[in-house]
């Protein structure tokens, strides 16, 4: 009878309480949810594509067609997908590659293509052909076409124009697959098996494979192995799962945000609760004394009061529900939301179906418990109990100060009760977040202006032509034009780069010697540890490392002759579609000599030369490579910046989410704040009327409630700015370690010293309200008699 009673008397306020629960708790689900997606994208997308678990490029070392019947039957091989690189032009435009299949494993059973738009091609269809989604903005729209020459099958040297057939392409779809994420982030253009099959006969074709390891990962090591002995020695392999950090490290951060986001959603929702909770207790005290006395047990008015909320614990089911499958579409985001196969309105059962019992649950036990404690006596806890610290504030502070902070830490009994510890909680995490996140948003910006952290030592890199170049560096007019042409205070390298056999597997191999009539040269690749090596000494990836079990100190040999070489550091290197930037291995120019041939634009496989060149400090890049483009002219195919590795790249996805998450704990603060601040000048009136009544002035209960919310702001910035810094140094280290980068990222200290005056200023806005209605509270006497 009294739970109807109740009901009908507050059924706004538990319809309201029923909304902000759902409300709080569907958003905090979607995120968590968004989180879960997010980390689980690639995984996901690997299984729906039938994802390969390795790569193998016998084309890296000069192998254009291999018989891979052998490398079939090893027993860690489940399934070789060979796919086969079309060499030639695109609508005129020389340097053009398209990948295709003859057999259909490859984009069939094997890294099976997500259509994204339009549809598949026909795999009878020769002119067909799908684009991924970093091809589709340069390639002709869905049912567009362009036109295809390939290089004839007798064109061994594909510097020249192609004679192959000219065949009309059309566009049908854009598909999504693992490796525009992984290493081609340039894009694909994928034609049809049908293309394959009938002009197969009449062009140039490389060919390359993707593999299926019966044990994945594990199984990496026997397949180094086995390609080296029967495929190609020296031949490289993209481990895939390896690579896979190129977009995990991005995927990491944006999860983890999510997972605070979600934190910082439940303890804004929280604080908003409280408010309504805290009416609630009210009107329960008031009838818990007078049924207690009429012989109602603690139990059954705890079993009344569940009754009467059974309205919003069954509402904050339905809208916990339905926020968070409405809210589905949005999640995940960023680079989660780009690989997710499976992006739009789903319900993940193993987050929102906990989540809505726990949901349930909390609100009606939180009932039962209110309705067994509404007539508990409490003793009354003085407003001015000291700690060490406020007793110290109280001794030697004014005494609107000393009440004003110790209002700010106490919450009172009763209906004088004002949920401070949310509120001090909510400074504390606001102030770590934004700390934290302005640290590692320098680390992302710092590496982003410097990507030598990433091992991009130079600003431009020039690759000569053919004729440029002599067998183990470039001519003299080119060294003179290059000189010319990049201005004074430049300093130019020629960098060597060849796949060659080390310990037994294929690895870049990279050797930097001084240009032709120049000083040595000062460019080197980045040293995470050790020094730069000598003659008879190397250099050495992380990875290369990793996969050869080796470090520094220990002796690998390189090339055919096995040239033993001791390692003396590791570096990172200039990445690229089959390799790393923490792979490879870096020699002294005569080492380097010794194992690999000298350049010839006519040979099975030339090392590929470029010229490095590091303008004046203060120079504008851009501009300065123009100019040396225009000087250089046809001596030079290109003159472009180093690409940045996508590892790197990434990292600039990822800026906005920490920043929205500080955004949003600020405003969860700043809210916290100004409710604790509009609940104590409410319902701490008769104490404000006593102080008032026994001579305190107008102005000074100002200065007491703006003293309250300095003192929550201080506590905030006390606790939450070492914390943040450790926080934000954890954060970036994490970051750079899986990137990985060379971490000298100093502690933004301005911006983080700014923190202080901009949380002070918002604590002294948000009192300004609070102080002016306790200030102007009718009479102290009025007040008093009500009470």
């Amino acid at each position: 009878m009294w739970a109807r009673r109740d009901v009908r008397r507050r059924w706004r306020s538990l319809i309201l309480l029923g909304g902000l629960v759902g409300l709080t708790a569907g958003f905090a689900l979607s995120a968590l949810a968004g989180a879960r997606s997010t980390d689980s994208a690639l995984t996901r997308l690997r299984l729906h594509t039938h994802a390969a678990d390795a790569v193998v490029f016998p084309t890296q070392v000069g192998k254009l067609q291999t018989d891979w019947a052998a490398l079939t039957a090893r027993p860690e091989v489940s399934t070789v997908a060979v796919w086969d690189l079309l060499l030639g032009s695109v609508n005129g435009q020389p340097g053009a590659t398209l990948f295709g299949s003859s057999d259909g494993t490859y984009l069939g059973s094997v890294d099976k293509p997500v259509v994204v738009k339009g549809r598949m091609f026909d795999p009878r269809n020769p002119d067909e052909v799908v684009v991924d989604e970093n091809a589709a903005g340069q390639a002709p729209p869905i049912g567009g076409t362009f036109t295809f020459q390939p290089y004839a099958q007798d064109q061994t040297d594909t510097t020249g124009p192609p004679r192959g057939p000219k065949v009309t392409m059309r566009v049908v779809g854009i598909v999504r697959e693992v490796s525009e994420f992984l290493f081609v982030s340039e894009g694909q253009v994928l034609v049809s098996p049908g293309f394959v099959n009938r002009y197969g006969k009449h062009v140039l074709i490389a060919q390359d494979a993707s593999v299926v390891l019966r044990n994945g990962a594990a199984d990496i090591a026997a397949l180094r192995h086995d390609v080296n002995t029967l495929v190609a020695p020296g031949a490289p392999i993209l481990d895939v799962h390896s690579t896979s950090r190129r977009v995990t490290t991005t995927l990491d951060v944006e999860r983890t945000a999510l997972q605070l986001l979600a934190a910082a959603i439940a303890l804004g929702g929280l604080l908003l609760i409280a408010e309504v909770l805290g009416q609630s207790v009210a009107a329960i005290r008031n009838d818990a004394i007078p049924l207690r006395a009429l012989g109602m047990t603690r139990r059954e008015f705890g079993m009344a009061v569940g009754l009467s909320h059974l309205l919003p614990v069954g509402l904050a089911g339905i809208v916990t529900f339905g926020v968070a499958l409405a809210a589905s579409d949005r999640f995940p985001v960023g680079l989660g939301r780009r690989i997710d196969p499976n992006v739009g309105y789903h319900v993940d059962w193993l987050v929102v179906g906990p989540g809505v019992v726990v949901t349930v649950g909390a609100v009606f036990l939180s009932a039962v418990v209110l309705g067994r404690r509404a007539d508990a006596r409490h003793q009354r806890i003085p407003l001015t109990r000291p700690s060490t610290v406020l007793g110290a504030v109280r001794r030697r502070a004014p005494l609107s100060i000393g009440l004003g902070a110790t209002l700010a830490f106490s919450s009172g009994t009763g209906r004088r009760r004002v949920p401070v510890m949310p509120t001090l909680l909510a400074a504390v995490v606001a102030v770590t977040g934004v700390v934290a996140t302005l640290d590692i948003n320098r680390g992302i910006t710092n590496a982003l202006e410097h990507p030598e952290l990433a091992g991009v030592t130079w600003d431009v890199g020039v690759t000569p032509d053919p004729s440029a170049q002599t067998g183990r560096n470039v001519t003299a007019s080119f060294a003179r034009s290059i000189k010319t042409g990049s201005g004074p205070g430049t300093t130019v390298a020629v960098v060597d780069r060849a796949v060659i056999n080390v310990g037994g597997v294929g690895a870049p191999t990279f050797s930097i010697r001084p240009m032709r009539d120049t000083k040595p040269n000062s460019i080197e690749f980045t040293l995470t540890s050790g020094h730069a090596p000598a003659m008879g000494e190397a250099a050495i990836g992380p990875a290369t490392a990793h996969d050869l079990h080796v470090g520094v100190g220990d002796t690998i040999k390189v090339g055919e002759s096995g040239a033993r070489v001791r390692i003396v550091g590791e570096a990172l290197f200039p990445d690229d579609a089959h390799a790393e930037f923490d792979e490879g291995v870096w020699l002294a120019p005569v080492d380097f000599d010794l194992v690999v041939p000298p350049f010839n634009p006519n040979g099975t496989n030339p090392p590929a030369r470029l010229i490095a060149v590091r303008f004046r400090p203060g120079s504008d890049v851009q501009t300065a490579g123009a100019r040396l483009a225009a000087h250089l002219g046809p001596l030079a195919q290109d003159v472009s910046p180093p690409h940045l590795p996508d590892e790197l790249s990434n990292l600039r996805n990822i800026r906005l989410l920490p920043e929205v998450l500080a955004i949003f704990l600020g405003v969860v603060a700043a809210a916290a704040l100004n409710f604790v601040l509009l609940s104590s000048s409410r319902r701490r009136g008769r104490d404000f009327a006593i102080l008032r009544a026994i001579g305190l002035r107008r102005s000074r209960t100002r200065l007491m409630v703006l003293s309250q919310g300095f003192a929550i702001s201080l506590l905030g910035l006390v606790v939450g700015l070492p914390l943040g810094i450790a926080v934000g140094r954890a954060g970036w280290r994490i970051i750079t370690e899986r990137v990985p980068l060379s971490d000298v990222t100093p502690i933004p200290l301005l911006p983080i010293l700014m923190v202080i005056p901009a949380a002070i200023a918002v604590a002294g806005l948000l009192s300004v309200w609070p102080g002016w209605l306790v200030s102007r509270s009718r009479f102290p006497s009025e007040l008093l008699r009500a009470e």
